[in-house]
């Protein structure tokens, strides 16, 4: 196994942090793997991995961060 699966599988271990937490490490995955467009007024974000945990992972924190935002 490779340097980078082993950091992507110890990073799909470690428990959802703080709002601020989160923030950062989806910030970190978008400059590493990601891309955020905005096109007839209207955003989007890409991330693109081969590991599915990794895809999970952060769907579930930007999930739980907009949840947090509407309140």
């Amino acid at each position: 196994m490779s340097f980078s699966s082993n950091v992507k599988k110890e990073l799909t271990c470690v428990p959802l942090g703080a709002r601020h937490c989160m923030i950062a490490e989806i910030a970190a995955m978008l400059i590493m793997a990601g891309e955020i467009k905005y096109e007839s007024q209207q955003f989007s974000i890409k991330f693109q991995t081969e590991n599915a945990a990794i895809a999970r992972k952060y769907f579930t924190m930007v999930k739980k961060l907009l949840i947090l935002i509407q309140r």
